[in-house]
């Protein structure tokens, strides 16, 4: 099958529009480390299903919070949630972006996300406490130019309460061993 000239042009200039694409989402947002939970069904020798968690640390991760302040305390002295309030970080979706190129310029795989899966990003506070903030992707968006894709970008929303205990230890094991 032959290309057309603009099937041709998009191959080439494919290549350049994700490196523009990975600048502009340095420029924007945090580059961070975050820990990835998928959660799949492992079904048993009956066909009862049960519920697994695996995770993985994504290293090539920029995170743009909608506001400058991230708001994640009902009280400074007890450090606990709020899950009864909404604030304007409940609402306004969290941009997750993932690079094509890692900071050296080396291509790296896409690492892709799904819908329902757990980021956790970790902050620190003026005395070098860990603070995690947990994520769940909700939505997944991608820019083409002609048939190559240019763009993942990924939309997260804060997530407060307690997960299973499965998940609450790997959460607990990787703020642990956060550096």
């Amino acid at each position: 099958m032959s290309k057309t000239p603009f099937s041709k042009l998009s191959e080439k200039l494919s290549p350049v529009i994700r490196k523009l694409s990975d600048i502009n989402i340095e420029l924007l947002g945090r580059d961070t480390q975050v820990l990835k939970i998928t959660k799949g069904d492992t079904p048993d020798m009956y066909g009862v299903t049960s519920d697994v968690y695996s995770s993985e640390i994504l290293n090539n991760v920029i995170i743009k919070y909608p506001l400058s302040e991230v708001e994640m305390f009902d009280s400074t002295h007890d450090n606990t949630a709020d899950v009864d309030s909404i604030s304007l970080m409940d609402i306004l979706p969290i941009e997750v972006m993932v690079r094509y190129q890692d900071s050296g310029g080396v291509d790296t795989d896409v690492v892709g996300l799904e819908p329902a899966d757990i980021i956790v990003d970790i902050l620190r506070d003026e005395h070098d406490n860990k603070i995690p903030i947990r994520m769940e992707i909700k939505r997944i968006q991608g820019e083409f130019f002609g048939r190559d894709m240019v763009k993942r970008l990924y939309q997260a929303t804060l997530t407060r309460g307690s997960y299973t205990s499965e998940v609450e230890s790997l959460i607990t094991d990787y703020i642990n061993n956060f550096e």
